[in-house]
């Protein structure tokens, strides 16, 4: 592996690897090859829930993050730095386990994950309505419109 330092445009520098790209997922399976973790197992209970647990875990510690910042729009304050490091440091944990589930478990394919992610996307496209246009909920989600299309991840498994 061969290190240089790069200027990425604000005045701090930052290291870039140029080595060969690795998906999300394979740094994933990486990881859990070197810490002995689950990779393409077979389903099972203590598997599941532990898959489970640790995506509450994450998820929740990104809700508290984006939670705090809330609070500190509502008191008229801006979001700080710090807020957003350790929101963004949340969400990549977040994105680790889920990543981590995928490679955990034999019955999805890690190479067809990006598809499913490509297939999820076109099929929250259709969302739109006749005309292009998107009706939100009171609360801002985005809803389905008669356009919608679940997507097909059958041929993915």
């Amino acid at each position: 592996m061969v290190l240089r330092k790069i200027n990425i445009g604000t005045g701090i520098i930052g290291i870039m690897h140029t080595m060969k790209y690795l998906t999300r997922e394979l740094k994933v399976k990486e990881f859990h090859k070197k810490f002995n973790l689950d990779v393409d197992s077979q389903p099972r209970e203590s598997l599941l829930s532990l898959r489970s647990k640790l995506i509450l875990e994450e998820a929740n510690e990104v809700s508290e993050v984006l939670n705090e910042m809330s609070m500190s729009v509502i008191q008229g304050k801006p979001v700080t730095q710090e807020q957003t490091e350790h929101l963004l440091k949340e969400l990549a944990d977040l994105q680790y386990v889920l990543s981590g589930t995928v490679v955990a478990l034999g019955n999805i394919k890690t190479d067809n994950f990006d598809a499913a992610i490509n297939l999820v996307h076109k099929s929250n496209m259709s969302k739109l309505d006749n005309d292009g246009n998107v009706v939100y909920d009171s609360k801002g989600k985005v809803l389905k419109s008669d356009n919608y299309k679940e997507p097909d991840l059958s041929q993915l498994i």
